[in-house]
Order: C-alpha cells, then sequence, then structure tokens
C-alpha cells in the first residue's frame, strides 16, 4: 500500500520509488537521467542497472551484464518471473502517465510482475541505462527478503499460481511450477545452467569491479 500510495501523490513526469537501503551510484545522477530521458524520446519504462556490492562490500559490479537485460526482456519478459534480472522498483523509473499500481494481493514476486505487467502494455516505449544505477547496500536487520525469508517458498508457490490465474500459462510456469515430466526435467537442466551462469557472473565481477564513489567513503 506504501508503495502505490506514493505513486498516488507524485507529480512529476517520471517517478522512480527508492528503497531504504538503495541509491543512485553517481553524483550526477538526476541530470543524467534527464538527458537520457531526451535522447530517448520520453520512452515509457527506463531500466536502470542494478549495482552491488562484492569483495566484502569494498567494491562494486553490475548485478546483470547490459546485453543480458536487454536481450531477454526485448524477446522474453516473462523470464523475470524465473529470475529477476533488473533489481527491485529502485532500478526502474516509470512515466507517470505509464504507471499503473502494485498488485496488493503479491509480497515475494510483486515487483517483477509489476515490471512485466508495464512490459507488456501496448505499444511500449522501454530502454535500459547502460551507465545509470542504483547502489543496493544490503543489510540482513533491514532487508525485507531476509523479513520474508521463512516463507519464500511457499510464498512464491502460491503467488506463481495466483499469477498464473491474473496472466494466463505463460510458457515460464513450466520452469516455476513444473508438474510433468518433461517440464521437470527442463527445470532442473535450468536451475544447472543458472548456477553456472551465475559463477561466471561472480567470476566476472572479480576482474571488472569498481571502487566505491568518494561520496560513500567518506
Amino acid at each position: 500500500d506504501n508503495w502505490n500510495n506514493l505513486i498516488k501523490i507524485a507529480k512529476g513526469e517520471y517517478q522512480l520509488l527508492l528503497h531504504h537501503d538503495e541509491c543512485p551510484e553517481c553524483e550526477t545522477f538526476l541530470s543524467q537521467l534527464k538527458e537520457l530521458i531526451e535522447k530517448r524520446n520520453k520512452p515509457n519504462i527506463i531500466f536502470l542497472r542494478c549495482t552491488i556490492t562484492t569483495f566484502m562490500g569494498r567494491r562494486l559490479r553490475y548485478h546483470m551484464p547490459y546485453s543480458i537485460i536487454t536481450s531477454l526482456l526485448k524477446f522474453t519478459p516473462e523470464c523475470l518471473f524465473l529470475h529477476n534480472l533488473i533489481g527491485s522498483p529502485s532500478n526502474v523509473v516509470v512515466r507517470s502517465d505509464s504507471s499503473i499500481d502494485f498488485d496488493n494481493n503479491l509480497k515475494w514476486i510483486v515487483d517483477v510482475e509489476w515490471m512485466f505487467r508495464h512490459l507488456i502494455q501496448p505499444d511500449v516505449n522501454w530502454t535500459v541505462a547502460r551507465s545509470l544505477s542504483i547502489m543496493s547496500i544490503y543489510n540482513e536487520e533491514t532487508s525485507i527478503t531476509s523479513t520474508l525469508k521463512p516463507n519464500i517458498k511457499q510464498l512464491s508457490d502460491s503467488e506463481n499460481k495466483y499469477i498464473q490465474n491474473k496472466l494466463g500459462n505463460l510458457f515460464i510456469f513450466n520452469f516455476t511450477m513444473p508438474n510433468k515430466i518433461p517440464s521437470l526435467f527442463l527445470s532442473y537442466l535450468e536451475k544447472i545452467l543458472w548456477i553456472i551462469f551465475r559463477i561466471f557472473i561472480i567470476l566476472l565481477g572479480v576482474f571488472f569491479n569498481r571502487s566505491k564513489p568518494s561520496w560513500l567513503k567518506n
């Protein structure tokens, strides 16, 4: 309800909801965002890069490669229900006239369901900002994920069923809710491939990382 209330009272041309543990990485974030909006002909949605800490919180790396995000959102946006490539709603800038409410019936996958509904709107114009990012500073004591952790499996199962009834039988549900031998096999195979891919991404982060911004160090 808090998120939806913020959407209702927002007055600007664009909306950006920031979680308590997230913030723009760059000090010139707003001016760069304005420039991007004008350059891309005022898109309905702008997906920002998600930056997370590495090396025990001393360095930063991108959560997901730019090419992976753009390709999967373009060809299979429903993949968000399987793996959140974007991050939290803090990584999504929405034009106010295109904004839609969050589904109050959801808790665990409320963010990706919200992103997906934006992506499937008619004639939607979206873009991914290659270099603009939102930095996520994980704190287990205040993290929303941590509060839901004991019930994540149960929430995920029940919410996927709810979304299936709401949006229809998307192909991705063969992976999130496999109920036949072929889909079970594909689900296990996908899990193995995803683990391998995540290891590759983490290794990339070892070589392609950057220092924290000076304002955060201080």
